[in-house]
């Protein structure tokens, strides 16, 4: 098993850290072997918390990227 931290970046939307700075969505995650290392890097975070993890972490596919960029444009129209 492993541990990965997710944060909330706005309202609703959440993003793994990544041992990328800065990162981004499409950044690999920080993967963690034991809990604790991964209740550290969530310390380090206003809003992080820790996830369970089995296997690998996929990217985002085509239409996730294009429903993700749909909605960063309907934001910032918003305001």
């Amino acid at each position: 098993m492993k541990y990965a931290v997710m944060i909330e970046v706005e309202r609703g939307e959440w993003s793994y850290v990544s041992a990328e700075n800065p990162f981004t969505i499409y950044s690999a995650p920080m993967l963690f072997n034991n809990k604790a290392q991964a209740e550290e890097e969530a310390a380090k975070w206003n809003t992080g918390v820790v996830v369970e993890r089995e296997g690998d972490i996929r990217s985002f596919d085509k239409s996730e990227k294009s429903r993700a960029k749909m909605r960063a444009y309907m934001n910032k129209e918003q305001w």
